[in-house]
């Protein structure tokens, strides 16, 4: 009992002893800093110094006092209990997972300081391109001044980039359909205005088979229609193979979409073995004809239409389409020049007419069954077409040979 009542006694003496010297430490630091800024000493440095020297006497006489070695030697055995409760109670995974959070978080905080640098250099270079763009277009004489000194630069520098990519133009050939093509990246929310009278009268697709007054009545409203006695020419698969033989330009823009994606593959079976080339029910192959070589090639196989006016202007670009039987549906491409003629050489196909965006309200959708030798008209500015496979009972074992171009 007398022991315990010693015990509180002396913690009773400690916490009374921690408090005075807390206080005491308190008062002289308050004191020396007013004392200081008396004397000029605003940031009170001098108080600072001062204060550490009267401090480490202080603590030299608190250490050698008994009670605070009775404290030292209580706080130590305290740690010791503790460090040995955390080992059996699992603190060693605790103080792992709390060292795995630190590194996450550092790793995080200089992966977005990072991140923040790099945006920042773009914006800044960003900037500084803007400002030169509008500064040489905006200011006369710098364009001057630019356009006199960079004109026996451009020449050699286009011929080191074009001589530069020759090795990746000769692995993919197909790339070259980039070079002309008129627009890279469609802008969605583009859309050309029409007034959507002509589709909005047009209920079916009809047949102007020996129609002789084309250009004077029915030019004009844009309606489509087909005729069966334009195109009285057999075209196979070996004339489109004859055609690949006698223009190196024509095999450098084919496009195949099929499980033979390989260029270089499906053009030695495409020469050599075309029974191994079609033996894919789904295979679909599309050529984009825009060099004059290939061009005048392909009319002795596919002439111009009887309906397209001699005053009007044909396009030189042209596409080819090669489906077999079970060629998935796809969308037919814009053309250069609105009104559209489709030529079915062999095979048949399923080709839906859809009303393009400004006219979807007004419009209904359209459809008809190509046969062979027939050809198709319609206008881009109204129908936005797709092409897909006949049904099953109309099956035609026959590949499909489509050949599609466009005229003013």
């Amino acid at each position: 009992m007398e022991r315990k009542e010693s015990i509180d006694k002396h913690k009773d003496t400690e916490i009374q002893y921690q408090d005075i010297v807390q206080v005491f430490r308190h008062q002289v630091f308050e004191r020396l800093l007013d004392e200081g800024r008396r004397k000029g000493d605003v940031n009170g440095n001098c108080c600072r110094r001062t204060c550490e020297k009267v401090w480490s006497k202080f603590s030299e006489t608190h250490q050698k006092s008994p009670s605070h070695k009775n404290n030292n030697v209580q706080n130590c055995s305290h740690r010791r209990r503790t460090r040995a409760a955390v080992r059996k109670d699992g603190g060693s995974t605790v103080t792992e997972r709390e060292r795995g959070d630190g590194l996450r978080k550092r790793v995080a905080t200089l992966l977005l300081a990072l991140f923040l640098r790099i945006v920042k250099i773009w914006v800044c270079l960003v900037f500084v391109l803007t400002a030169l763009y509008c500064l040489i277009v905006l200011h006369k004489p710098t364009e001057l001044f630019l356009t006199r000194y960079s004109q026996d630069v451009i020449y050699p520098m286009m011929r080191f980039l074009r001589l530069i990519s020759l090795p990746y133009v000769k692995s993919n050939p197909s790339s070259t359909k980039i070079y002309g093509d008129p627009c890279l990246i469609r802008n969605p929310f583009f859309a050309v205005y029409v007034d959507c009278w002509p589709c909005e009268s047009s209920k079916s697709i009809i047949d102007l088979t020996g129609f002789s007054n084309f250009s004077a009545v029915f030019q004009g409203t844009a309606n489509p229609f087909i005729v069966k006695d334009a195109f009285n020419k057999d075209v196979g698969f070996e004339d489109i193979r004859a055609i690949s033989y006698e223009d190196d330009e024509f095999s450098k823009q084919l496009f195949v979409a099929s499980e033979i994606s390989d260029y270089a593959r499906f053009k030695s079976v495409f020469e050599r073995d075309p029974a191994s080339a079609l033996s894919k029910e789904t295979l679909h192959a599309s050529w984009e004809i825009n060099r004059a070589s290939s061009v005048r090639m392909l009319r002795k196989y596919f002439p111009k239409p009887y309906f397209v006016p001699n005053s009007s202007e044909v396009s030189m670009q042209h596409f080819l389409f090669v489906d077999q039987i079970l060629s998935p549906t796809y969308t037919l491409p814009v053309t250069e020049f609105a009104n559209v003629f489709l030529t079915q050489a062999s095979g048949t196909r399923h080709i839906i007419l859809f009303p393009a965006d400004t006219c979807k309200m007004l419009c209904k959708p359209l459809s008809v069954l190509l046969h062979p030798k027939d050809v198709l008209f319609y206008s881009w500015l109204f129908w936005r077409p797709k092409s897909r496979p006949v049904d099953s009972h109309n099956l035609d074992s026959n590949l499909s040979i489509t050949y599609m171009g466009s005229f003013y």
